[in-house]
């Protein structure tokens, strides 16, 4: 069997797999490169040697661009999360958005803090089973005193 050369081609097609969202072993494997293999040249493209060293620049480049897409498509389709989960979420020393806010205390207890009431709601409402409509004026009812 022919030994398998590492070239500038081969790096450019792992690499777009990456950048489409591939693991690099995953997409190595798709272009015929055994997973020890790749393993193999990015190891040695750390310690700096030749081709391999192009590898490991390229994988690294490519792995962040994908990551930069996927984030962007977060923010742009779902903010809540990336608000929550990205860089704009709450860390140490900077409060960020993922915080819910706390209302202050009300004077005035909750008719869903009392536990028998709940009970008593929720056999209520399950004997409208048959009956929709009347299930969804009880539930308009009950949010605004929730």
């Amino acid at each position: 069997m022919p030994r398998l050369r590492l070239t500038a081609p081969l790096i450019e097609q792992i690499a777009a797999g990456v950048r489409a969202g591939g693991y690099p072993h995953v997409v190595a494997q798709a272009w015929g490169v055994p997973k020890a293999t790749f393993e193999g040249w990015m190891g040695k493209g750390v310690k700096g040697n030749g081709m391999c060293v192009l590898l490991a620049k390229t994988m690294g480049v490519a792995h962040a661009q994908a990551r930069l897409r996927a984030e962007m498509t977060i923010s742009r389709e779902d903010s809540r999360i990336w608000l929550e989960h990205g860089p704009a979420r709450d860390q140490p020393g900077n409060p960020g958005w993922s915080s819910s806010a706390r209302l202050a205390p009300s004077a005035e207890p909750s008719l869903f803090a009392h536990v028998p009431m709940v009970a008593l709601i929720r056999d209520a409402v399950g004997q409208l089973g048959e009956h929709p409509e009347a299930r969804q004026i009880i539930a308009r009812t009950f949010e605004n005193y929730n």
